[in-house]
């Protein structure tokens, strides 16, 4: 009988070993897609900060296009909102990102667009609303303009260095993830080739008591009444 409850046991460890391999492969999997979605936030925020910066530097040269003031005050508050949404999205990016080389770049990204957005609204939208506006077109193309050019240079280089980290730290995950698979299968087979190895045991352990009875029936119904089955067991099961 102890036998018995062994091998119930034996291979309800082997279910829980199978039950855990597969909750541990799903939460890996779920690490994995979270991972993933962040990386594509990552992507979404940066391609609107780019976004954003290109129409704010072409919102700023229409200003200096144009006479008519309700048009400017238009121009300058879609401008100044474009400015808040791009803080936004760094706040994100800052949130999201661990410390290294993406937040720094992305600190500097951030500082060379404010100090662009300072510059444009001193000089490029100043000049422009006070109606000099070949001066405003002159600095716009000219210091101000190189101060975007800067910005845009450092956050080609952030969205470089992004794509490049994103995808080694999927490439990480992935190996995390293949040998963690690798492990919990292993594990879980052990569990499960114990279990079908103490059940082999069991049925040729049972198999051999049976013979032995069955060997000393035959015996006694031949005559032989000193015949005895040697089964060494202290329960019905042997």
């Amino acid at each position: 009988m102890k036998f018995a409850v062994s091998l119930v046991l034996v291979a309800a460890l082997a279910a829980r070993a199978g039950l855990f391999g597969l909750r541990a492969a799903g939460e890996l999997r779920d690490d994995m897609r979270q991972l993933q979605e962040r990386e594509v936030q990552g992507l979404i925020a940066l391609e609107r900060v780019h976004t954003g910066a290109l129409e704010i530097r072409t919102l700023a040269l229409s200003h200096t296009l144009t006479e008519d003031g309700a048009e400017l005050a238009v121009l300058e508050a879609e401008i100044h909102r474009l400015d808040a949404d791009l803080m936004r999205q760094f706040d994100l990016l800052e949130g999201m990102w661990a410390p290294g080389a993406k937040p720094e770049l992305l600190a500097r990204v951030r500082a060379a667009l404010a100090g662009y957005a300072e510059a444009r609204d001193a000089q490029t939208l100043a000049l422009s609303r006070s109606g000099r506006k070949e001066e405003a077109r002159a600095a716009s193309q000219g210091a101000v303009g190189q101060r975007f050019r800067e910005a845009e240079g450092l956050l080609d280089q952030l969205v470089a260095v992004n794509k490049a980290r994103s995808e080694e730290s999927l490439r990480q995950a992935r190996k995390t993830y293949d040998r963690a698979r690798t492990e919990i299968a292993a594990a879980t087979g052990a569990a499960v080739l114990a279990a079908l190895l103490l059940a082999a045991l069991g049925a040729a352990h049972f198999g051999r008591n049976l013979r032995r009875l069955s060997a000393a029936a035959r015996a006694l119904a031949g005559g032989d009444l000193g015949a005895r089955a040697q089964v060494r067991s202290r329960d019905e099961v042997g």
